[in-house]
């Protein structure tokens, strides 16, 4: 009696087994899926759009696939022939399953654009399978309507006279994706764009000046993208209020153009009308000026005004007041923009000198003696002149003083002489 108690124990583990491996064999027999990708898109009408039929074994081997049938609408979509050198329409065969030349082992490819059905079939070659995922095939399609067009698989798990994955006269198959594709009439209404500021005809400076632009489309603005003298500022604006900041001390100070350029999800561009701006920043640096000598005086130190003319106009820039040291120089801050120049030193009682020079030129700007007697400062040596000296002869006055050793007298009114009736330079 034990011992047929132990053969029934035997017996009860074996068949445990047996189901348990029936059991996963079964199971891994039908993990195989099939989905279509992408699974949904809006494209417009006359696109082409293609679509991956794409296998996963899920570490199955499998040898044969059938896809009986896919449906679409052909009155929205059709399909767009892959190999227009053979007759009918076909579809992209994928190089998953070989046949025994290495080629794709493609079976059947029909494609139906009245019907609205795609039939596709692989086998591998004999004795061989494929294992793993991959693209199956792909589909190229054209939209030629407004409308939603389903994709779908005919398949019903178990029938094995639909879609099929199969290995060994087994129906691997568990499940297929299908998808969906919306088709539009294409945007091409351009956008709008104007920018806002700065104004045209005004003057801009610093390294925060905001630039910016209104926007608009029928169907939405992507972004906007300035532009300055043509080339890109910044980067493209995304979101709305469009504007980007301006740092216009990168910019030479002169006139500019900027300009505005928005762009639709479709691709439509609109430049916008452009605005003049003058950009002016001040710009600081020193320069040094040196007066030879000062007629009359032993002493270099001298105090005066500092003309900048444009040249060659001789148009007034600006001026800066200066005092020479006991060398006779003077370290002057310009704020003009450097460039080629007239200098013209204006001293009391002398006449003015002039320089004409490169402002970008970092030297010592050298001015030669300037000569005595221009006392009214009109820059001309006559009478009226001599009238102040001769009207304080004899006298400490400091105005007709002219050697500036206290006392006014012949000596002044000399060196006055020399120079009788001459003009300073203009």
């Amino acid at each position: 009696m034990k011992k047929n108690n132990r053969y029934l124990h035997w017996l009860l583990l074996l068949l445990v087994g047996l189901v348990i491996t029936a059991t996963n064999q079964a199971s891994a027999q039908t993990t195989a899926t099939l989905a279509l990708s992408p699974t949904s898109s809006t494209v417009a009408i006359n696109q082409n759009f293609t679509v991956n039929i794409n296998l996963n074994t899920a570490g199955a081997p499998v040898d044969g696939v059938d896809i009986y049938s896919l449906h679409f609408n052909p009155a929205i979509l059709q399909v767009v022939d892959s190999n227009t050198s053979l007759t009918g329409i076909q579809i992209t065969s994928g190089s998953l399953l070989l046949d025994a030349n290495g080629n794709p082992g493609t079976v059947i490819n029909s494609a139906d654009n009245t019907a609205g059905t795609i039939r596709f079939a692989q086998a591998s070659a004999g004795g061989t399978s494929f294992t793993g995922s991959g693209v199956f095939a792909t589909i190229t399609f054209q939209g030629i309507v407004n409308g939603t067009s389903a994709v779908t698989f005919d398949f019903t798990a178990g029938n094995t006279s639909d879609t099929n994955v199969a290995y060994q006269g087994v129906d691997r198959l568990s499940s297929v994706t299908n998808a969906s594709f919306t088709i539009t009439t294409p945007d091409t209404t351009a956008p709008t764009v104007s920018i806002t500021a700065p104004t045209g005809g005004s003057t801009v400076s610093g390294s925060t000046v905001t630039v910016s632009a209104n926007a608009s489309d029928n169907v939405g603005v992507s972004g906007v993208q300035f532009l300055l003298d043509g080339a890109n500022l910044g980067a493209e604006d995304t979101t709305s209020p469009y504007s980007i900041v301006w740092n216009t001390t990168t910019t030479t100070n002169a006139s500019h153009s900027l300009i505005a350029r928005a762009r639709d999800a479709a691709g439509n561009l609109t430049t916008s009308t452009a605005v003049s701006v003058t950009v002016n920043n001040v710009i600081t640096y020193q320069r040094t000026i040196n007066i030879a000598a000062l007629e009359s005086r032993s002493s270099r130190v001298a105090t005066g005004t500092l003309d900048v003319l444009s040249s060659p106009s001789k148009t007034a820039i600006t001026s800066y007041p200066f005092t020479t040291n006991s060398a006779g120089n003077a370290t002057i801050t310009f704020n003009n923009n450097p460039t080629t120049v007239f200098l013209k030193i204006i001293v009391s009682p002398f006449l003015t000198r002039l320089l004409n020079l490169d402002l970008n030129n970092n030297v010592t700007y050298n001015f030669p003696q300037l000569l005595v007697g221009d006392i009214n400062q009109d820059n001309f040596i006559n009478s009226v002149d001599y009238s102040v000296v001769n009207t304080n002869w004899f006298t400490s006055n400091t105005s007709g003083d002219l050697n500036q050793d206290g006392f006014v007298n012949s000596i002044d009114f000399s060196f006055m002489n020399i120079h009788w009736l001459m003009g300073g330079e203009e």
